[in-house]
Order: structure tokens, then sequence, then C-alpha cells
């Protein structure tokens, strides 16, 4: 029987400026011929019925049917675009669905009534956990436009606004794929086997500890167990106010509530297992031509034993996925924002993710980072505010892959001057002025490691200007440290004129 991969279906988008693949499966050793819009190709299955057909790059367009054809079978495909494709993948604030963001109903209301949103393909992948898992969700596993389908209140808010400011300022058709899960870390999305010979091993060792628990036979029992009751539709509408947002006691009650819910056990069956998403999700899609990588995950690899770890994992992630489309895609990533604790979820070296994640945008060619430390909630781990992230994500793709000469770089510290006898002024780059729209409390300063009093600040221009009363009485080779925004849980409300929130930094001066 012919069919086609996955992605390839009525309403699909293909990456423009790339070598187009279509990959399916027939009878061993079958001629196969397709034809997109006007240009055909041929392919020969191979022993196991696999087969590719290579179509030229082709320039931007619109409403291309694909036929693909053995000597008795015939599948023909309609309203294809040509334009640029984007994965949306990470855990929940990726994943994380229109309905529940700030400006759902503004949103809903412009999907409808614009055109351009028949020019921006929407797909998420299936999300399948383990061989045999069915979870069923309409709202997967097919493509669809904003203007024509209900599924958009099911998809990715980021990945979304991220696209509507692509097709607004390039006006070229955009598709996003959305492959992410809540709760997951990033050692879910690689081969288990990348996390040897290293310290990333300390996860393939909890990973053990845990299989050592249980049976397997008693393993596979409490795990169904648990997912059937997690994909029930009882769970899901008990669990769903909390992402509308709901304050600490209504949090503290569902915990109560919920004690007695089974748990899906980490082993074979979890979705945190090392490799296990990258084996039933990420392969599904892997290789299929692509412009970059949208990435907002970072929350379930914070703590002790593992935020210290981000900037190697996320290196190795981003190296290991360029190796599967075998070309350097652009990787822009979402820096984590501030929260303090929501439900049993606490903000553990949150901080020091952030640095990490800052590194890697550093350290790694065609990486982009979006600072977010004004959008944070205390209460609430899924900032509400996903329009500003697309926003802010766009702008880089903006300046990164399309070459437009705008502002995409938040704020970031540049230097730190003892100005005055009881001032100091630290400089930042990207951008020409700051402005404050709301409260700032994460401005620490420290004399010889020693916390002092901030008594004041304002700003001039680039410069943050701090008024710090110790500083009269400090001797010569007094250490300075100036933090701003590097706290676990801070707010920090000051911009550049793009709009983009300082990044989280600290510098260090000798008086």
């Amino acid at each position: 029987m012919l069919q086609l991969g996955l992605l390839y279906q009525n309403g699909m988008i293909l990456q423009r400026n790339k070598e187009i693949k279509i990959v399916g499966n027939t009878t061993p050793m079958e001629l196969i011929s397709g034809v997109l819009g006007e240009v055909t190709s041929t392919a020969t299955a191979d022993e196991k019925g696999d087969f590719t057909l290579c179509f030229p790059a082709m320039e931007a367009a619109t409403n291309l049917t694909l036929t693909v054809s053995n000597d008795t079978e015939e599948v023909m495909l309609s309203s294809i675009d040509i334009g640029d494709i984007y994965l949306a993948c990470g855990q929940s604030n990726m994943e994380f669905f229109l309905k529940y963001e700030a400006h759902w109903e503004d949103t809903q209301q412009d999907a409808k009534s614009n055109p351009a949103s028949q020019r921006i393909h929407l797909f998420n992948v299936p999300q399948i956990c383990f061989e045999g898992h069915d979870r069923k969700n309409p709202a997967y596993g097919h493509w669809f436009t904003p203007k024509e389908s209900e599924d958009l209140s099911m998809f990715s808010a980021p990945g979304y606004y991220f696209a509507k400011e692509i097709y607004r300022n390039e006006q070229i058709p955009v598709g996003i794929i959305g492959c992410n899960w809540g709760g997951t870390t990033a050692t879910s999305w690689i081969p288990a086997s990348l996390l040897e010979g290293s310290e990333l091993s300390t996860y393939l060792d909890e990973y053990k500890e845990a299989l050592a628990l249980y049976s397997e036979d008693e393993m596979k029992r409490k795990s169904l167990e648990a997912w059937a009751w997690e994909d029930s539709r009882e769970n899901a509408e008990a669990f769903e106010p909390l992402l509308y947002g709901r304050d600490r006691k209504w949090q503290l009650d569902y915990i109560q509530r919920t004690a007695k819910n089974p748990v899906i056990p980490m082993g074979p069956y979890n979705i945190n297992r090392p490799g296990g998403l990258y084996e039933t999700m990420l392969l599904r899609i892997a290789g299929f031509p692509c412009t970059g990588v949208l990435w907002y995950q970072g929350e379930s690899d914070c703590g002790l034993a593992h935020a210290k770890l981000y900037e190697q994992l996320m290196t190795t992630l981003i190296q290991h996925w360029r190796s599967l489309w075998n070309e350097d895609l652009y990787f822009f990533l979402v820096q984590l924002a501030p929260f303090g604790v929501w439900l049993e979820c606490t903000n553990e070296d949150y901080s020091t993710v952030r640095a990490c994640q800052q590194a890697v945008a550093d350290h790694v060619e065609k990486v982009g980072l979006a600072s977010i430390l004004d959008l944070g909630s205390y209460y609430d781990i899924h900032p509400k505010e996903k329009r500003e992230v697309g926003r802010r994500l766009s702008l880089l793709a903006r300046k990164m892959v399309y070459g437009e000469d705008i502002l995409c770089e938040a704020p970031r510290m540049e230097s730190l001057e003892h100005t005055g006898r009881e001032e100091l002024t630290v400089h930042y780059i990207h951008g020409t002025v700051l402005a404050q729209d709301s409260p700032v409390n994460d401005i620490r300063i420290q004399l010889d490691g020693k916390q002092v009093r901030l008594q004041d600040y304002h700003l001039s221009e680039m410069d943050l200007i701090l008024s710090v009363p110790d500083l009269a009485l400090a001797p010569a080779s007094t250490v300075i440290t100036v933090d701003v925004g590097t706290a676990d849980y801070g707010e920090i409300h000051i911009h550049n004129e793009a709009g983009l929130s300082l990044r989280p930094g600290a510098l260090e001066i000798v008086l």
C-alpha cells in the first residue's frame, strides 16, 4: 500500500530554497513517480519499501498540488505552500495552548478574519510516550491553518505568535511544527547514548536507580494504571484551571485533592526517561527540511544536581539535532522567566540555568536568546504573555535569518564604573536608551562579599546609575559586585527601545 510520511498531508508547507524530499513506503523495489506543481521526480523503493522523491529547491509559492503514484495507486495532496518552517520545541511553556494565553480572544477573532491566516500552517506532532500509547487528541497529527480550524486553541502560543510576526514582516508562508511536551527534561529529546561518558551520565544513573525499584511487570502495571488516569478527561478537566492561572490557595487545595492519584514511575513508560521522546516523537519528523528551532525549556532541568549541566546538555542537543538535519539549523532559545513556586515545583537554581542558556547563545553559532525577565509571576510557572515571547523570538529571526537591520538583542551589561563618592554606573549595550515601566526588585550590591543597601537608582541613556551610601566609607581595594536580575526570582522591568528586557548579569571591579 502506498503511504506517505507523517508530515505529508493536505494543507502542508514545504521549506523554500532547500531540496524538497517526499518520503513514504510502498511495495519493495517499486518505481515511484511524483509531481509537485509542474516539477516531476522518480524514485525506486528499497528492499523495505521506503522511498524518497527529491525535488529541486523552490522559491516561496502557494496552493500547489502534489501527486505521488506507483503502478496501481495514487496519492494526491492539495493546498500546499512553500515557505519557511520552524519547529516549536521544549516543555509546557512552548506547548502552552493559545486558549490559555492573555490575548486569546483577540487572537481568535483576528485568525478568522485576517486573510493572512491562510498562509500560516500549523502541525502538532502526536504525543506518544511509548510503543502502543494512544493519546486521542483531535488537534494533533494533521496540518491546519488558523483561519479554517478550531484546533488553533490547542496550538503553541509562542509558536503561533512567532509565525504571525514572521509572515507580517517577510510576506512568505510560514509553518510551525509543534514537537513538545510539558514537564520534560532536555534529556528526553536526545539519544540516551549521548549522556554516557560525561557529567551528563548522572541522568542515566538516576534512571537506573529508578528502574531497580520495581520488577518489570510491576513497573508496567503501575505505569499503565497511571497513564489511564493521566490521559483521562476527568484528569484534564481537573488540571486545566491551573493553566488559566490560579492563586496559591487554589494550588494547595489541588495538591491535597489529587494526593492519592496514581503517579507514573520513572521507567520505560515515563516521558522523562533518557531518549524517550526523541525516539517516539522527534525521529518521526527528523530531517524534514526547515529553517530553525524555537526552544522554550529548562524548568525540568533545574535543581542542584542538574542545573550546572544545562550548558553541556543544550550544546549536545543542538549539535545532535543539526546532525540529524545535516545542516546548522538556527536555534532561538527563551531564557527562563522568573517564578517562585507553582504546585510542588520550585525555582531552585533557575539563575544557574539562565546563565547556562546565555553561555550556549554566546558559544554556539546561530543561536539567539530571548530574555523575558519582565514576564514572570511568582505563583505561576507559565507566563501568560506569550504574544510578547513570540515577538521577541521573531526579532531574533528577522535579524539573524532575514538580515533585517533591527535591534533584536536585549540590553546586556558591558562594564561597571565607580563614578562618584557614593555612585556606581552599570553600562549596558544593545540599544540607545533604557526605560522602566514597573518596579525593579533584583539589584544587589556587595562590598567584599557583604551585601549593602541600594539607596536609589536611575537611568540615563544606556546606563543604570546606582546610589550606594556605604561606598563613601569603603577603603581602597574593596571588591565591588553588582548583580542585576540574577536571583532565582526577581522583577526586572527595564527595557531598551525595542521593548526588550535586561539580561541577567553580574560585574565586579576593585575600588
